[in-house]
């Protein structure tokens, strides 16, 4: 699929996914149905670990909770890969398979027994199982994985449960990935009449191979995520709308730990006339402290800023 320029206005997104605790907050609130905490398999009900089980539907019913929305795909993928056309992961263009929570191809014993209930659909090559090599058999605390975080300091966006966005998955040739869509904040909208469209998902999860978290790639599976079903490796990150929750990269353009330099970090400081070859070490090494601290509060703006307000982030996406 070809690679696409995507412009978007800035925008805040959740440092962490939507765990089973803050959903319950939403149902005591009356904003939200108690059936993700009912439906699916108890050993997924940790109160630290991500919601899962969790439809399309009623994620969204938490985000508009919350002052909030899911995030389009662009700005899904603008989050966990920034401007770096060569990143393929949250961290880089390099696997490093011990810092996130993914899963292991499938057992041949495995694809043989099951191999009667596969359909077209479910090749079963990309079926995976559970894999504790990462340090986590299921599904981890939501931001475990610290060296996973993307160039904004989410964390999470490659493995541990992947994530409905808002996008519909319409798999026809002249809507393949953004074809045919507006470059500025593009969004593909279900069909006309569709009573339970498909939604686009991203990021793999702690039971599908490493492969499946590349922070360029959609789901294998995609075809099969219909907005009304549940999934016990699916869940969600919200998209902020309420200025209130962002962080202006101003305060945090400084970069983080062993990436000082490195492209976007060092971009979106030049952007607010910062140069980093000019600060003493013992100033940015404050400065990662005093962000790591910040981030740990709140959700991180996309984006630059200038005197006369929010700009434009800019994004190079390949899907497929």
């Amino acid at each position: 699929m070809r690679q696409h320029n995507v412009y978007l206005d800035a925008f805040a997104i959740d440092r962490d996914e939507v765990s089973v605790a803050d959903y319950r907050r939403c149902v005591a609130a009356g904003g939200c149905d108690l059936d993700p905490l009912i439906s699916g398999d108890e050993r997924y009900i940790h109160d630290d670990w991500p919601l899962v089980n969790v439809t399309w539907l009623e994620a969204s019913d938490y985000c508009r909770w919350r002052g909030a929305r899911l995030p389009t795909e662009a700005e899904w993928e603008h989050a966990a890969r920034g401007d770096d056309v060569e990143a393929t992961w949250p961290w880089g263009a390099v696997e490093r398979p011990k810092d996130f929570n993914h899963g292991q191809p499938r057992a041949e014993a495995m694809r043989e027994i099951e191999r009667p209930q596969q359909t077209m659909l479910i090749p079963s090559p990309l079926l995976g199982d559970p894999d504790d090599s990462d340090g986590t058999v299921l599904i981890a605390p939501a931001g475990k994985y610290a060296w996973g975080e993307g160039p904004y300091g989410t964390r999470d966006q490659a493995g541990n449960v992947a994530e409905w966005t808002a996008d519909a998955y319409i798999h026809e040739d002249n809507q393949l990935g953004y074809d045919n869509l507006a470059p500025t904040n593009p969004v593909r909208e279900p069909k006309p009449g569709e009573l339970t469209p498909v939604r686009v998902v991203r990021g793999g999860s702690w039971r599908q191979p490493a492969f499946v978290a590349h922070a360029n790639l959609r789901d294998p599976f995609n075809r099969l995520y219909q907005q009304n079903l549940r999934f016990s490796h699916i869940g969600f990150l919200d998209r902020g709308v309420d200025r209130q929750r962002r962080v202006d990269l101003r305060i945090i353009a400084l970069p983080r730990h062993a990436d000082l330099r490195r492209g976007l970090r060092a971009g979106a400081a030049r952007a607010v006339g910062i140069d980093l070859a000019a600060i003493p070490e013992p100033l940015l090494a404050a400065s990662r402290q005093e962000r790591r601290e910040q981030r740990d509060r709140e959700p991180v703006l996309h984006g630059t800023t200038s005197s006369s307000g929010w700009t434009s982030s800019h994004s190079t996406l390949v899907t497929s």
